[in-house]
């Protein structure tokens, strides 16, 4: 088995051979409490397969991720497109920027599994350029180090309306598809558009969630590889209803 797929192997439980993500990369990005942030780390971490941070994190707690035994997939790129609905950011944004911060590289020796950088999608086509050419860059030089790559397939721009959203996600998919990429995290989507994605035999699917939504979970769990949620909505799930997801994604 070659190093890329040993590397994947690790991010999926044995049990069910899918896999629960929760996102921590973007507290860079966003602010929160370290009063909550403490909680997901001592109450509901272990409901979560893997763990994505940016390299900072995985710099200063590599012995925290061996204790608990989870595998990271590492974050190379940082945006403040998140910031400009956020009413607790303090300061003013006037153009979203997109950039990389780190390498595929960095990740080796960090010891991720796997790198995801985001595709963000709905804003003026030179951030769009921008990002196409840093994706194919992060893609060519993780395929000469045998590195898993995902993309965060990101419609947020002022372009995508509820019409043309899942148009946009699938544009997306068919996108980074052909750059070459092994994996897309794509928004909730319709049961009937996650079906016609899974002809796309090249790629694998895991889909975002941002609440417990079990039906949608039973519904669509064999059309994906996997789930994920960033640390801003694990923050507002109990315990207890995180348990039941984790259950239901493994079942």
């Amino acid at each position: 088995m070659r190093g890329k797929d040993l590397r994947w192997k690790d991010l999926f439980n044995p049990s069910s051979l899918r896999t629960f993500i929760i996102d921590i990369s973007k507290l860079s990005e966003l602010p929160m409490e370290p009063k909550k942030l403490q909680d997901v780390f001592e109450q509901k971490l272990d409901l979560f397969d893997v763990i994505v941070a940016n390299p900072g994190f995985l710099e200063k707690r590599a012995q925290f991720l061996s204790g608990i035994r989870k595998s990271a997939i590492m974050r190379l790129d940082w945006s403040n497109v998140h910031r400009l609905n956020a009413n607790a950011y303090p300061l003013e944004i006037y153009e979203p920027k997109h950039v990389l911060i780190s390498s595929s590289e960095d990740a080796l020796y960090l010891g991720a599994k796997a790198v995801v950088v985001s595709f963000i999608l709905g804003f003026d086509e030179n951030l769009e350029t921008k990002n196409i050419e840093m994706i194919t860059e992060v893609i060519r030089e993780s395929l000469r180090l045998s590195m898993p790559v995902i993309v965060d397939i990101e419609p947020i721009g002022q372009k995508i309306m509820d019409e043309n959203f899942e148009k946009a996600c699938e544009l997306g998919l068919t996108m980074m598809t052909e750059a070459g990429a092994d994996c897309v995290l794509l928004p909730k989507i319709s049961i009937k558009m996650l079906e016609k994605m899974k002809d796309y035999r090249e790629i694998e699917l895991i889909v975002k969630l941002e609440n417990v939504e079990l039906n949608y979970i039973e519904n669509v769990k064999e059309l994906v590889e996997g789930f994920y949620m960033d640390i801003f909505n694990v923050v507002k799930i109990s315990k207890g209803e995180l348990e039941k997801l984790f259950t239901l994604v493994h079942n």
